[in-house]
């Protein structure tokens, strides 16, 4: 750019290059100063253009950078700490934003952190109604377990609930409430998850099992029984395959227990037998021997 380029397109530079030449000199020493004076302009020029062109450049390869690796860096921890800086920073669009809130929340899943995982999927949701976090139910089911296993189970009940709202078909989630029903000693509420889970998945093994386990409870043996059997016949390779011999035993051990309660409470009602206990009485007396392996019948 020559200093006639810059008088034309910047006329105050022009006064003060004509100002800044000296009063009294020759034309042709005037015009030369001038156009010294307007080459030291454009050079002062470019000293602050030029830097501000390549940080311009930088933020941007810099956020092209953190875009990238917030949506698929393999690294959990730089996944976060890219998408950290796209939320921080406000010139970012909300759906941009929302999608890094979503992108670390399953970072932050995938590190086990479910609090900080659900928190950043809300706050995706918050800003895009349209964004929906892979793994939002999941981690309101995996902090339900890790509730359940405290034995704070009106806290798992509530991440469960939370996650079946957002995936009402998980039969998983639905069978892990029922256990949580199941431990509050609420078995009606643990019989309808469980009933859920089976109408959703009837050859869904586990939950015919679990709900075995609470009509047990309830004391209506028929009802267990069905159940019971079901679970060997809707999956009988999974629970000789995946299940240690003693869950096994423990799986097949309710059937024949309550069939000779069943058996000992007919023959009470004829009069056969006087002074028999309650049908709850008799199974506990047989289960009483074998408690770890009861403790095992909710799966």
């Amino acid at each position: 750019m020559s200093a006639f380029d810059v008088a034309k397109r910047h006329p105050g530079a022009l006064a003060q290059m004509v100002h800044d030449v000296p009063a009294g000199m020759k034309p042709a020493a005037r015009l030369r100063n001038f156009i010294v004076t307007g080459r030291r302009w454009v050079r002062s020029g470019l000293a602050v253009v030029v830097p501000m062109i390549l940080l311009v450049t930088c933020a941007v390869v810099f956020a092209a950078s953190d875009r990238e690796d917030c949506a698929d860096a393999d690294n959990p921890d730089q996944k976060i700490a890219s998408c950290s800086r796209l939320i921080a920073d406000d010139a970012e669009s909300a759906p941009n934003r929302a999608q890094a809130y979503r992108n670390r929340g399953a970072a932050y899943y995938d590190k086990s952190e479910f609090d900080r995982a659900i928190a950043d999927f809300n706050e995706a949701v918050k800003i895009d109604a349209s964004v929906v976090p892979t793994y939002f139910a999941l981690a309101y089911s995996r902090r339900g377990l890790g509730a359940a296993e405290k034995k704070d189970y009106d806290q798992a009940i509530a991440d469960y609930s939370a996650a079946v709202k957002l995936n009402p078909t998980s039969i998983e989630v639905y069978k892990d409430r029922g256990n949580a029903y199941n431990n509050k000693n609420d078995y009606d509420r643990a019989i309808a998850d469980f009933s859920q889970a089976i109408k959703l998945d009837p050859n869904y093994a586990l939950a015919h099992n679990n709900r075995g386990f609470a009509y047990f409870r309830k004391n209506e043996l028929d009802r267990a029984i069905v159940d019971y059997t079901e679970a060997v016949k809707r999956n009988p390779n999974a629970i000789r395959t995946t299940r240690s011999p003693t869950t096994t035993a423990a799986l097949l051990m309710p059937k024949r227990m309550i069939t000779t309660a069943r058996s000992l409470t007919t023959t009470r009602r004829s009069g056969a037998i006087r002074g028999w206990p309650a049908p709850m009485r008799i199974v506990a007396s047989c289960i009483k021997p074998r408690a770890t392996m009861i403790a095992r019948l909710q799966i």
